[in-house]
C-alpha cells in the first residue's frame, strides 16, 4: 500500500460513530496525531494552507487506518 500513496497527501473518510452512521472526509491533520507523522502544507484554491498526512511507513499507515 505504501508503495502507491508515498508522498501523497492522505484524505480520510471517517466513521466515528461506526460503519453504520454517516462519515465524514477529512483532509487536514488532526492536532492530536503524533509529531512523527509526516506532514505536507498544500495550498488551498481559495487561498490559506492546509496540513496533510503524508503515509511513507507502515507506522503512519496504521496509526490512520486506526482512526
Amino acid at each position: 500500500m505504501i508503495l502507491y500513496v508515498k508522498n501523497r497527501p492522505i484524505m480520510m473518510h471517517r466513521f466515528v460513530e461506526g460503519i453504520g452512521q454517516e462519515g465524514f472526509y477529512q483532509k487536514n491533520i488532526s492536532d492530536y496525531f503524533p509529531d512523527w507523522i509526516e506532514r505536507a502544507e498544500i495550498k488551498k484554491i481559495d487561498g490559506g494552507e492546509i496540513e496533510q498526512v503524508l503515509c511513507n511507513n507502515p507506522e503512519t499507515l496504521v496509526y490512520i487506518a486506526n482512526q
